[in-house]
Order: structure tokens, then C-alpha cells, then sequence
């Protein structure tokens, strides 16, 4: 994952009517190894997946930013509830 997956979104935004869900629809996703985001964050290209790369660590949910630079992520309530996510 990195600054590739943006430059494939670059043309991605809500006017192209790209198709959303709630966190828990597209949790199965998630684990099957697809990229997600939200159409709330286009502007700051935030991309979140399940990282399970780390050796002697768990599975743990990532995101990277249009920097390129990945870090741990864990959803806040608003996440959890807002139904603007999309496989990127």
C-alpha cells in the first residue's frame, strides 16, 4: 500500500457515484485483504486496510495517508456509524 493506490483515486469522489456502506458491511472486506475509505476523508486520501505483515503481532487495522506514511488505527464511534465507506 502507498501513494499508488491514490493516483488510482485521484478521479474517485461522490459525483461519480461510487457505491458506499456502513463499517459493518464492509468489515468482511477488510478481512478478505480489499482497501478501504470513506468519501468524508477524500480530500486528505486516507486508506485504510488490515495489516498482517508484522511479525509476532496480530492482525491490526492500518492507514496509510496520501504521504505514503502508515500507522495503527483503531475507529471512533462517528466511523463506526457513518455509512460513507467504500472499497478503494
Amino acid at each position: 500500500v502507498g501513494t499508488s493506490i491514490f493516483n488510482e483515486l485521484e478521479g474517485a469522489n461522490k459525483e461519480e457515484g461510487i457505491p458506499t456502506w456502513s463499517f459493518q458491511e464492509v468489515m468482511q472486506d477488510l478481512l478478505d485483504g480489499e482497501t478501504l475509505s470513506r468519501i468524508m476523508w477524500d480530500d486528505e486520501k486516507y486508506i485504510f486496510y488490515l495489516d498482517t505483515h508484522d511479525e509476532g503481532m496480530s492482525p491490526y487495522i492500518a492507514v496509510v495517508g496520501d504521504d505514503g506514511n502508515g500507522w495503527p488505527w483503531a475507529p471512533s464511534q462517528e466511523d463506526l456509524l457513518a455509512t460513507d465507506w467504500y472499497v478503494a
